[in-house]
Parts: C-alpha cells; sequence; structure tokens
C-alpha cells in the first residue's frame, strides 16, 4: 500500500509534494527482513495546523493500539541529540536516541514541540516487527504551527499489519476509518481534525 498524503484543506497530494511542500519530509520504508509476516506501514500523512504537538495515532485490526510504544527523535536519525535518552536495543529502530511515549486506550499520543520550527523530527512505532518513520518533519517557518502529521495504523489481515503514521501537528482526537475507505472518504473523516 502506498501512503497517502492530505494537504491542510483535505486534498490528497503524493509523496513528491509532500517533500517539496515540508521541506523535504518523507516516509522511510521499514526494512522488512525476508520472513516477516507483520510490519507497521504508514498508511497516510495529514498536513494540519494546530498547537505545538506532534500527534501519532496507532491502530492495530481497525481498533485503537492501546499502550503502544512510539519513537520520536531529533534532528537526525544518524546523529540524534545527545541529550535525549538512549532507546532500547532494537533491529527495528531508525536511531539510537530518542523519547518513547504510549498511545492511550484512544490509540493516541502527542509530543510537544515546543517552539523550535524546521524539519527535525522522526517518528516511529517502537516494536518487534518493522516500522516506516515519517522523517523530516515538523512545524514550517513562517507558517502558524502548520506541519505533517503521523497516523501510524496498524490494520492487519493473517499476514501482514498495515499501520498508519499520523504525525506532527494536530488537533483532535477522531480515530482514522477503515483503510479500505475510498480517498475521498479518508479526507473527509479527518477535514475536521487539523
Amino acid at each position: 500500500m502506498t501512503t497517502r498524503v492530505y494537504d491542510i484543506d483535505g486534498a490528497e497530494r503524493d509523496l513528491q509534494w509532500l517533500r517539496d511542500a515540508w521541506d523535504g519530509c518523507e516516509v522511510l520504508p521499514a526494512k522488512i527482513p525476508a520472513g516477516t509476516t507483520e510490519y507497521w506501514q504508514l498508511a497516510a500523512v495529514y498536513c494540519t495546523t494546530g498547537p505545538a504537538v506532534f500527534k501519532v495515532e496507532a491502530r492495530r485490526n481497525n481498533m485503537p493500539a492501546y499502550d503502544q510504544p512510539v519513537v520520536l527523535t531529533w534532528p537526525d536519525l544518524g546523529s540524534p541529540s545527545s541529550e535525549l535518552p538512549s532507546l532500547p536495543a532494537n533491529t527495528h529502530n531508525w536511531s539510537t536516541r530518542g523519547v518513547i511515549q504510549r498511545t492511550s486506550g484512544s490509540g493516541i499520543t502527542g509530543f510537544g514541540l515546543g517552539s523550535s520550527y524546521g524539519p527535525w523530527y522522526h517518528s516511529w512505532v517502537l516494536s518487534n516487527a518493522p516500522s516506516d518513520c515519517l522523517s523530516r518533519t515538523g512545524m514550517k517557518g513562517g507558517t502558524r504551527t502548520t506541519a505533517p502529521q503521523p497516523d501510524f495504523r496498524a490494520d492487519s489481515d493473517s499476514t501482514r499489519l498495515s499501520i498508519i503514521a499520523r504525525g506532527a501537528l494536530g488537533r483532535g482526537s477522531q480515530a482514522l476509518g477503515d483503510p479500505t475507505q475510498s480517498k475521498s472518504q479518508l479526507a473527509n473523516d479527518h477535514h475536521g481534525d487539523r
């Protein structure tokens, strides 16, 4: 499945638009070893305005993924801030340091971003299964706290987990719709969540 991208008006865009419009923001695909039966896939990225919070939603089997660890690191995956705590050893980590938060009963967590602008942040689901990573996200300078948001959604069938990552800034706690919805249904479901 390709990651869907929506602008602040709910119009569907593509990954190239995301990179161009948001200072290099990109989806890094999970490194999936042979024989892997599950992985966290970033199903959608929503560009939103709102408080300086990086909101991440994780869902599994179309239900909120309660108590799911999610990582946020900065400023670079290869050279994370030395002020960040070390992450537990995991072959699926994208970096060695970061902040871990667990999702609530609604499958959501929010990382405060403070007043820093720029593409400094990277986020993924911390799990025994591989995870895509939303990379180089954060508030866009010159805007009123506007940023791409990942919703990590873990929907699974008998052979794989597909995850939606929704990250950066956001409002509301509306859960993502069914991943089989049409593109217009998904956009409409999240239009008021900007």
